[in-house]
């Protein structure tokens, strides 16, 4: 927490620091960019007006890719996930919603996109199962992996919370 930031998330790329996190003057979430001796560069809200929050981050050739967390639209639970693609100007390249996801993290491994969430299933959002997804840097899915999980009551929830790329191009 820096000058009124709470940053989640920091990539650097091409010798500049991009940072996810909340403006609290703004209350909104943001991408604060700064250059390698972290002064300020720009930033830009990542957000809309509906509930939500940034679940991850990467970077690439100055372009970011952002995984959100958002209640609405599931076909299973109230919960969707919805990648973005901005450049470093703050202009929205592409998003894809990614229904009942939740907490999905995303990570860049060779050219791809690879997520890792939460399937929820049901009123209560069950956690059903995991999920794994190969995206391309457009936001096309290339596969989806299911894992079985646990379900039978809210207790039982298991969530995941991070993505590591393998040498392989790979995730885990």
């Amino acid at each position: 927490k820096a000058s009124g930031l709470d940053i989640y998330y920091i990539n650097k790329d091409n010798s500049k620091y991009y940072m996810a996190g909340l403006s609290q003057t703004e209350n909104k979430e943001k991408v604060f960019i700064y250059d390698k001796n972290f002064n300020f560069i720009r930033s830009f809200p990542v957000t809309d007006n509906s509930a939500g929050w940034v679940t991850g981050t990467v970077t690439k050739d100055e372009y970011i890719y952002l995984s959100l967390r958002k209640y609405g639209q599931g076909t299973y639970s109230n919960i969707i996930t919805v990648i973005y693609k901005y450049d470093s100007l703050g202009n929205l390249i592409w998003m894809k919603d990614i229904p009942d996801i939740a907490n999905a993290y995303i990570i860049l491994n060779k050219g791809s996109l690879y997520l890792g969430g939460t399937f929820l299933y049901g009123y209560h959002d069950l956690a059903t199962s995991w999920i794994t997804m190969k995206l391309d840097l457009k936001g096309d899915i290339i596969w989806t992996r299911r894992y079985s999980g646990p379900g039978e009551n809210s207790s039982d929830f298991i969530d995941i919370k991070s993505v590591v790329s393998l040498p392989n191009g790979g995730m885990l």
